[in-house]
């Protein structure tokens, strides 16, 4: 007798008296597989409790393929590392990026190498900085950054302060106008930029004076005392 309510499907009509008792064990076997997964492919189903579920996510998913943020984002204390040069007024910026502003950098796109020869195979956006001597498609362009746009290579020449990171050696290096020197090493100070010789107080002048007679320390000396002082190379 079915409960009073019961929608009836009539295909039933064509099962036989010892059918039904073996649909009923079937329906309970397929609600107990579905339960637990049994015999359903993994790339089928997802459980969001099962530890297997939660680890393909994080493997698998990009932070930037997640819906955006609508409320602050606590770090718990921990860094972001890894940032690109910023380019854009938005973009994070590193602390490097923030000290070369400060020293009045002029911060590039990063480059992949130093290289004097073009690539066999580029790929668009790739970027180098071409050293000397240079060859092929770069002949002439020594120091000037080299991108390639997909057909052919475009050369940005560098102005004094440009700053760039090269990724193969992890290293920066500045263009102080007439070369590009590695970034925080000593410069020998002939090679400093916008300083003309023996006309900037960088020079540490080095002349000296005796004198021929001297005077205690902190007392007034009279200017005529001053004759007898002789300049010494």
């Amino acid at each position: 007798m079915f409960p009073k309510g019961t929608a009836l499907d009539w295909l039933w009509a064509d099962l036989l008296e010892g059918d039904i008792p073996a649909e009923i064990a079937r329906d309970a076997e397929v609600a107990s597989e579905i339960a637990t997964h049994a015999g359903i492919p993994d790339a089928h189903h997802a459980k969001y409790t099962d530890t297997e579920a939660q680890d393909a996510v994080k493997a698998n998913v990009e932070v930037g393929d997640l819906k955006a943020p609508t409320k602050p984002l606590a770090m718990n204390s921990q860094k972001i590392s890894g940032l690109a040069t910023p380019v854009a007024g938005s973009d994070a910026a590193t602390k490097d990026h923030v000290d070369s502003v400060v020293q009045g950098l002029d911060w590039q796109p990063s480059v992949l190498d130093e290289l004097d020869t073009p690539p066999g195979s580029p790929t668009t956006g790739d970027r180098y900085l071409v050293i000397a001597t240079a060859t092929g498609d770069w002949v002439g362009h020594e120091d000037d950054i080299a991108e390639w746009n997909g057909s052919s290579w475009d050369f940005t020449t560098p102005n004094t302060g440009f700053a760039v990171w090269i990724e193969d050696v992890g290293r920066q290096k500045v263009y102080n106008g007439t070369a590009w020197v590695a970034f925080g090493t000593t410069v020998d100070h002939g090679n400093l930029i916008g300083l003309g010789d023996d006309d900037h107080a960088q020079y540490l002048d080095n002349t000296r004076h005796d004198v021929t007679e001297r005077h205690t320390l902190g007392t007034v000396v009279p200017h005529d005392a001053l004759a007898d002082l002789t300049e010494k190379a």
